[in-house]
Order: C-alpha cells, then sequence, then structure tokens
C-alpha cells in the first residue's frame, strides 16, 4: 500500500464485484470447489488433490451456466438446410451464436439427468425443471433422445428437436418472469444480503474502533482417505455425510467454548460459514479478527486456529491456512487491513459475497440440519475514541453496494 502523505482522500481503484456480468467467475469458483480438495500436513505443506466432479452436481451447474441463454429473447436454436454428402438437402440444427463452443456440445445433455433428492435445487433449477415437466411426455422424450443420438439425426428429428427446445425456452421464459418467481428471488437477494451486510458491518465496526486489523481465515474440515476421494466424488457417502454433521456440530461447541479460555480469547470477532461438496464433505471457512496495533503475525495465528480445532475433533480435524497463500487469490483480502485501504476493504467484501451465495443454487439436504452461518457479536463504537484523529474518511462498504445483491433476484 502507498503511503499517504497529504490530507487528499484516496482514490479508489476499480475493484471487480461478484455481480451479474461475474456470474462465470462464480460458477468456476464453485467448479474448482467441487473438484479440489486442499489440506495442510502436520509438517506444513500443501497437499492438493484434484478430483472428478460429482455427476449430478456437474449436471445442475451445466444448467445453472445455460439459464441466461434460456432467458434470452432470441430463438434458442434455428433449423439450417445444407447439403448431405449424397448431394440431398438435410436439415441441421443450429445454436444461438452467442452461445459458446464448448457450451453448444453440452447443451443436448442438460435434459438427462436423474435428481437423487441428496441436493435442494435453488429457484433456478426448479424452474428450469417445472419447465420441463410442462412439457408434453413426447416432447421430454424428443430433448431427451436428441442427446443419444448426438450428430446422427434426420431432418424429422432435427425439427422435433428444436420445436421441443424453442417451447421449453419460451416456458422457462414465462416461469422465470413470473411473479411468483420474481418474489422468490427477491427474498433470496434480501437474505443473501443480510448475511453479507452482517459481515460488512463487523468489520466496519472493528475499524472504527481500531486503526487496523489483521483478517486470519483458516478452512477448516474433517480428514478425508485420499484413496476415498475420487470415489466420494462419484458416489457420497450419505450416511457418513449425516453422521459428519453432528460431529461438526459438537466439534464447534467444543471449539468455541474452549476459546472463551484460550488465546483466541483476544480475538476481536469472527464469520464462520459452514458447507458441503462430495469431496470435502463438510467444511467450514471461519475468519478472525484482532487488533493489528498488538499482532501482525497472521500464519502464526493461523496455526494456533489449526492446533485448536485439531483439539477439538479429537485430531480428526484437519485446517487449511489461507493466510499462507494470501497473494495467490483473486482477491488481496488477507493479512493486516488498515482502515485507509480501500481496495482491501472492498475485496474482502468480494469474498463476502461468495459465500453467503455459494448455496445459491443448489444445497445439500443434509446441510439444512446445521446452523451454516453464524457470526460474533458487533461491538459497540465508544463514545470517545482514543488515539490520534484520522486523516482519511472510512469508506462505507454497505452505502458503497453496487453488486447484484441490490437488484431484485441477483443471478
Amino acid at each position: 500500500m502507498k503511503s499517504l502523505n497529504n490530507t487528499a482522500k484516496p482514490i479508489l481503484p476499480p475493484i471487480a464485484q461478484f455481480s451479474v456480468a461475474d456470474r462465470d467467475a462464480f460458477l468456476e469458483q464453485l467448479k474448482e470447489d467441487f473438484s479440489t480438495h486442499e489440506y495442510m500436513t502436520e509438517n506444513g505443506k500443501i497437499k492438493i488433490f484434484k478430483t472428478s466432479i460429482n455427476p449430478e452436481v456437474e449436471k445442475m451447474l451445466s444448467s445453472v451456466e445455460f439459464i441466461k441463454y434460456f432467458e434470452k429473447e432470441r430463438p434458442i436454436a434455428t433449423l439450417k438446410s445444407v447439403q448431405s454428402f449424397k448431394g440431398k438437402e438435410q436439415l441441421r440444427v443450429e445454436y444461438a451464436k452467442d452461445i459458446p463452443l464448448l457450451l453448444k456440445c453440452q447443451l443436448t445433455t442438460i435434459f438427462v439427468s436423474a435428481h437423487s433428492g441428496n441436493y435442494k435445487m435453488g429457484i433456478e433449477l426448479q424452474a428450469f425443471k417445472d419447465s420441463f415437466l410442462e412439457l408434453s411426455k413426447e416432447e421430454q422424450y424428443t430433448l431427451y433422445e436428441f442427446s443419444l443420438i448426438n450428430q446422427c439425426y434426420t431432418s424429422e428429428q432435427a425439427q422435433a428437436y428444436v420445436a421441443a427446445l424453442i417451447k421449453f425456452q419460451k416456458l422457462f421464459a414465462i416461469r422465470m418472469s413470473s411473479a411468483s418467481i420474481r418474489k422468490q428471488l427477491s427474498n433470496r437477494a434480501s437474505n443473501r444480503r443480510r448475511s453479507k451486510e452482517r459481515c460488512v458491518e463487523l468489520v466496519e465496526t472493528l475499524l472504527k474502533i481500531h486503526s487496523r486489523i489483521l483478517v486470519v481465515r483458516v478452512d477448516l474440515g474433517l480428514i478425508r482417505d485420499p484413496a476415498k476421494l475420487q470415489q466420494l466424488a462419484i458416489s457420497t457417502d450419505f450416511a457418513q455425510a449425516e453422521h459428519d454433521s453432528e460431529f461438526m456440530q459438537e466439534s464447534f461447541i467444543r471449539f468455541y467454548d474452549a476459546s472463551k479460555h484460550n488465546q483466541l480469547k483476544q480475538a476481536l470477532g469472527y464469520i464462520l460459514r459452514i458447507e458441503h461438496t462430495p469431496t470435502k464433505g463438510f467444511h467450514g471457512h471461519l475468519y478472525y479478527f484482532f487488533n493489528a496495533n498488538d499482532h501482525r503475525e497472521d500464519i502464526t495465528w493461523g496455526q494456533y486456529i489449526a492446533e485448536k480445532w485439531r483439539v477439538a475433533t479429537n485430531n480428526l480435524g484437519t485446517a487449511f491456512i489461507c493466510n499462507m497463500k494470501k497473494d495467490e487469490y483473486r482477491y488481496r483480502a488477507l493479512g493486516i487491513l488498515e482502515y485507509t485501504d480501500h481496495e482491501m476493504l472492498k475485496n474482502l467484501k468480494a469474498t463476502f459475497d461468495y459465500i453467503c451465495k455459494n448455496d445459491q443454487y443448489f444445497a445439500f439436504t443434509n446441510g439444512e440440519q446445521i446452523r451454516s452461518f453464524r457470526t460474533s457479536q458487533i461491538p459497540k463504537v465508544p463514545a470517545t475514541k482514543l488515539g490520534r484523529p484520522r486523516k482519511f474518511e472510512q469508506l462505507n462498504l454497505l452505502d458503497s453496494d453496487q453488486s447484484d445483491d441490490a437488484q431484485v433476484g441477483g443471478q
């Protein structure tokens, strides 16, 4: 951060946010989360395992990627007349030009899926499913069959497929623009915004009291057998998941009870978000905040948190200290945060956007039993502040929020 030797208010640099335009990056991060397992060994080395994405999850992610293309008013597919190698006219399916080539290859497969009931679909995916069910049985089979015949189809099959696909597109667009769906999207946006505002308010309040704070993030989970990670990615052990959900809750209770008496009582506050993926199982994204005038060693604190988590889980827990790779993240949001560092403040807010939205499209049903989001109490700002008067204003992120949460039905 550049030193400030004058009294001019710092100029805010343009910072990317998780908005509608940024949904592709958001989905890419979801894919990364569902196919990567990171943890830290006892000697501090980072281990990374890459696996396939659970087939059911992969289908849902593909459907989500197509939503914005189905919502557009132009036909998603048309028929084009071409000459076959025998010189005869043949009708071919031509998808809308704005759809990326890779997605075009996947489009036929999104109607070939079975929902296990292990995941609760979000508003868009439920509307996707309901629109498909509005089609006749013949139209449903036409969309299903086309994924099997691939490029070897007749003109009659092409006509039937395009007609069914466009009818589905219209039904989906009507459903998504209905008052009922718009109300659901608005309510979801409000719920996410409240969670994010709680995170932002906590950080802003801490910076009103302290000129700088130390931001530490540790991802906490349970030990997974590396040999079974690929198997778990394909077929989740749901009986084990139910046991893990109970164990995680009990472990966090032990962790927080102990934190009232150990060194973590020096913390100014915390934020916890618990989620589930087939490979990682249940895991938590834990932020801790300390007074940076007294504490500057973020990795040391991360190691301390990791050790206390192992104690709380009877050595069955694993931890990934995000501060050890803080410079590799898309947003620089970990380490020492000064009240004048508007860029890092906005970056931290962007990470809150993600943790408050990452289950908006679908969620693991067993996760409903867990209190997935919690924060410490927001402290009161003293009427009389100690220390020297501040030269610069503190950025109010709640007032400056221009993200999609402020829009009805933010995607």
